[in-house]
């Protein structure tokens, strides 16, 4: 995770550490969907990040500044940042554990609408990411209900990530030939 933290910070006017870096990797797979289409606008960002200030269990070693600001660095990146999240999520997902919640996490992203927002609790907890998941990714886990497509850029952007870390598994081609 260090050198992957490394590379990210190599860009970075403020580096960060390994407890943000470790957020981020676990936020990305959400980000990676929202921004499949390739453009987040500044109104969608903006919602999303207020989204993310609203969740009270924030460690406090990670300021809300420091999140938005990595969060729209991402956004603004993602095809450059791509690359360097790629291998802590395979390192997560070494043993398969986070495979199928990885695409659950994708697709309800993809299922986000900033006009309707529900409660939703994510899966059980997996290892490493107990720490973070659920107070940073419930933030795009509340997916709007009535949206039951997706579109092919999200589609697309999940089977490429999932592919790149080895967490395409049968259960995953299933669910995906199945999302229209």
């Amino acid at each position: 995770m260090k050198i992957s933290l490394e590379d990210y910070n190599e860009n970075r006017l403020n580096p960060i550490g390994i407890v943000e870096f470790e957020v981020l990797a676990v936020l990305f797979p959400a980000l990676w969907v929202i921004g499949a289409d390739g453009k987040v606008d500044e109104e969608e960002k903006k919602f999303y990040l207020e989204k993310i200030q609203e969740q009270q269990a924030l460690d406090a070693s990670f300021s809300e500044v420091i999140l938005n600001e990595e969060i729209s660095y991402i956004l603004d990146n993602l095809s450059v940042v791509y690359p360097i999240f790629c291998k802590p999520l395979q390192n997560i997902n070494q043993n398969g554990d986070f495979s199928e919640p990885l695409l659950d996490i994708m697709l309800a992203a993809s299922r986000v609408s900033y006009d309707s927002w529900k409660n939703n609790i994510i899966h059980a907890e997996k290892q490493g990411l107990a720490k973070y998941a659920q107070s940073f990714l419930k933030v795009f886990l509340s997916e709007d209900t009535t949206k039951k497509q997706i579109s092919a850029a999200e589609k697309t952007a999940m089977e490429t990530l999932l592919k790149d870390i080895n967490a395409l598994t049968v259960r995953n081609t299933e669910v995906l030939a199945d999302v229209a």
